[in-house]
């Protein structure tokens, strides 16, 4: 014990557990396996608390505030990252050159996949089902509606719509 601050550490075997306590603020760590091959932290100060987890070449993050939590997975080159707030989930993974992002909010649903100069996003919400691939100078999106189809290419100067309703096709 050093004024406000208080270190506790317990050991067992492979295992050891550190705790710091500093006015508000715990910081939890333990170690586990003959290499500390295994380490998990949790840190919390006020209505806040971030723990992490480390495993040989793997890493585990979340964040806990209030109503948010945000999730982080490294493993080698990924990452995965989970932010839900609410009833709002957004998921990114990160991979190499490829990063691909997805929104959820109730019914809705947009996911986005960049990889290179390329980016491919849909938007569902409800029955509807809104594509977009875009790939240099050109740009293709497609609606789905029920049985309706729309799909409008553009490149350069060009455009092109194709509606296909039924068996009929314009």
């Amino acid at each position: 014990q050093r004024g406000s601050e208080c270190i506790t550490t317990l050991q067992r075997g492979s295992e050891c557990i550190t705790t710091l306590q500093r006015g508000s603020e715990c910081i939890t760590t333990l170690q586990r396996g003959s290499e500390c091959s295994e380490c998990i932290t949790t840190l919390q100060r006020g209505s806040e608390c971030i723990t992490t987890l480390q495993r040989w070449s793997e890493c585990i993050t979340t964040l806990q505030r209030g109503s948010e939590c945000i999730t982080t997975l490294q493993r080698g080159s990924e990452c995965i990252t989970t932010l839900q707030r609410g009833s709002e989930c957004i998921t990114t993974l990160q991979r190499g050159s490829e990063c691909i992002t997805t929104l959820q909010r109730g019914s809705e649903c947009i996911t986005t996949l960049q990889r290179g100069s390329e980016c491919i996003t849909t938007l569902q919400r409800g029955s509807e089902c809104i594509t977009t691939l875009q790939r240099g100078s050109e740009c293709i999106t497609t609606l789905q509606r029920g049985s309706e189809c729309i799909t409008t290419l553009q490149r350069g100067s060009e455009c092109i719509t194709t509606l296909q309703r039924g068996s009929e096709c314009m």
